[in-house]
């Protein structure tokens, strides 16, 4: 990365892993085939930010849609459910309006409407 475009933001592009790759498949087969999908996976390869990154996006565009995310251990949930609340507060900072006002704003639950 450019060490000049990259100052003072911590975020960079993701390494993509072809297990993530699978996952996306496998998420647009359960799509076609009208399914739900489950996910166990190993730790620190980036599949909380694209768990959150989904759940913000069904939270966003899909009305009274509902989104669970479960973790074996609370302060993986935690850090999950850290990472969609940094999702959701980027997108209300920056979508100008899109954004619906949450009604409930716990650490652990997150609803929106009017």
């Amino acid at each position: 990365m450019d060490k000049a475009s990259g100052e003072g933001t911590n975020e960079s592009f993701p390494v993509f892993f072809a297990s993530q790759y699978m996952f996306f498949h496998y998420l647009q087969m359960c799509r076609v085939l009208h399914k739900n999908a489950a996910l166990m996976k190993a730790r620190s390869i980036g599949f909380s930010e694209i768990n959150a990154s989904l759940a913000a996006r069904l939270y966003t565009t899909i009305k009274r849609s509902r989104t669970m995310i479960t973790c074996f251990k609370d302060t993986y949930l935690n850090g999950t459910f850290s990472k969609l609340d940094h999702a959701l507060t980027f997108i209300n900072t920056n979508a100008d309006g899109f954004f619906k006002p949450r009604l409930t704003d716990k650490a652990l639950e997150k609803k929106s409407g009017y």
